[in-house]
């Protein structure tokens, strides 16, 4: 790597390049930020940034693609720290910068799509903040801490900014004692589904997503985001997994049979079970079980972990088809989006993520994105669902974008299996009553 030699207020300091990005290495950012420190009259923020799924591009376009993403954000990064700034790269695809300003504006920044030769790339970061001197007196303080809360950042969805607070061992305690009653909740019956409407635009009910819940015994429910990363690390998102499926398959038996003719259920399926060779057998076997037509269910699938693997995703999910189950594609634009391997998906719909939707009406927001998301979608003849809409405004808005059906609390919350069929009948009423 080229060498220089950097000089701050008298100081000399031996500095090594990264030779992809020009930018500081992470050694060169800690001696950079020790001497830069001793001159430091007031507080200042170092941001660890994390660019979220970034293995994924590597994966679908190659290493070449995924260094020139890297050298594109480095120009970003550059532009934001300023010529007086320091930005340093720490890691892969971790970067670090030390800023006096607004630490959202780096989220905003790095949010704008890139173009990456004739593809373009939507790609967002999880970041971590520490304060000098209250969140440490030094680089390597600072710089662990700032890590230590982008990791809090990534786990709490990504896309995000969190600030270090010093580490509590509760939190820890408790993430074990859920770990542990986890284990058991499926056999001990505390697991239950909930059901929550995809609306056309005309506002009739087109199907029900299935969505999970824990009835903990000592903290009462539990949400998904909780415990469905817990179960997805150790393993339990398997056997959870079928048994969401075959349950949602014998709901939906029973409302078919109570005569509601348009109860279709929308399952999420989580990478571990759809990595399964066994996948496909286990999906035909809970139709079998149920009694439960395939054209009524839906899959619903993630497109970050798809490119994983393109070539094997392609031919699992054309035998998914084959059963004739459809599939949807869920937070779309979070992780690669490019109409070139979209085409090579066989896929009916696609779910906007609604990360989307709260920047809808930002300066310098979201709505190109999703008018270029639905514009590709109807391209090639899929329906797009705005998911997570919550005011009557941004119901009006998606239907002005040309959005086909939604999804959120515009409509209420999810519900259980007797007001969900209690939806789906006063559904049937309106329709006989549109005939007349």
């Amino acid at each position: 790597m080229p060498e220089s030699t950097f000089k701050v207020e008298g100081y000399a300091v031996n500095l090594h390049y990264d030779a992809l990005t020009g930018l500081p290495n992470r050694l060169c950012f800690i001696q950079l930020l020790d001497v830069a420190l001793d001159a430091v009259p007031e507080e200042l923020a170092v941001l660890f940034i994390d660019l979220d799924r970034f293995q994924q591009i590597n994966g679908a376009l190659g290493y070449a693609a995924g260094d020139k993403l890297l050298q594109a954000v480095t120009s970003r990064l550059r532009g934001l720290a300023g010529v007086d700034g320091l930005a340093g790269r720490v890691g892969g695809d971790e970067f670090a910068v030390v800023s006096s300003s607004k630490t959202e504006q780096y989220l905003d920044a790095l949010r704008v799509p890139y173009q990456i030769d004739h593809h373009q790339l939507f790609v967002t970061a999880s970041i971590g903040v520490a304060i000098f001197p209250k969140q440490g007196l030094n680089a390597t303080e600072l710089l662990r801490n700032a890590d230590l809360a982008m990791c809090r950042a990534k786990a709490s969805g990504r896309d995000a900014i969190e600030i270090f607070v010093p580490e509590d061992p509760t939190p820890v305690l408790e993430r074990l004692q859920l770990e542990n009653s986890l284990r058991s909740a499926l056999e001990n019956g505390e697991l239950d589904l909930v059901y929550q409407p995809v609306v056309n635009m005309n506002g009739t009910v087109d199907a029900l997503e299935a969505l999970l819940t824990w009835r903990h015994p000592v903290h009462g429910t539990i949400p998904p985001r909780r415990f469905i990363p817990i179960a997805e690390e150790i393993g339990l998102i398997v056997p959870i997994g079928a048994w969401v499926m075959e349950q949602a398959c014998i709901q939906g038996a029973r409302w078919l049979k109570s005569g509601y003719r348009n109860a279709c259920i929308s399952v999420n399926v989580s990478a571990r079970q759809f990595e399964r060779r066994d996948f496909v057998a286990q999906v035909a076997e809970a139709l079998r079980i149920a009694g439960f037509p395939a054209e009524r269910l839906e899959l619903e699938l993630t497109e970050s972990y798809l490119m994983r693997n393109l070539p094997e995703s392609v031919y699992r999910m054309r035998e998914i088809r084959e059963l004739g189950v459809s599939i949807s594609i869920d937070d779309f634009g979070t992780g690669y989006s490019s109409l070139s391997y979209l085409s090579k998906l066989p896929v009916d719909s696609l779910k906007i993520d609604q990360s989307f939707l709260r920047r809808l009406l930002e300066p310098k927001g979201s709505l190109p994105v999703v008018e270029s998301i639905v514009r590709l979608a109807h391209g090639m003849h899929l329906v797009v669902v705005a998911e997570g809409v919550e005011t009557e405004a941004e119901l009006d808005l998606v239907r002005v974008l040309g959005c086909d059906k939604v999804q959120g609390h515009v409509y209420g919350p999810a519900v259980g299996p007797d007001e969900a069929g209690e939806l789906l009948a006063r559904n049937a009423v309106l329709a006989l009553v549109s005939r007349f």
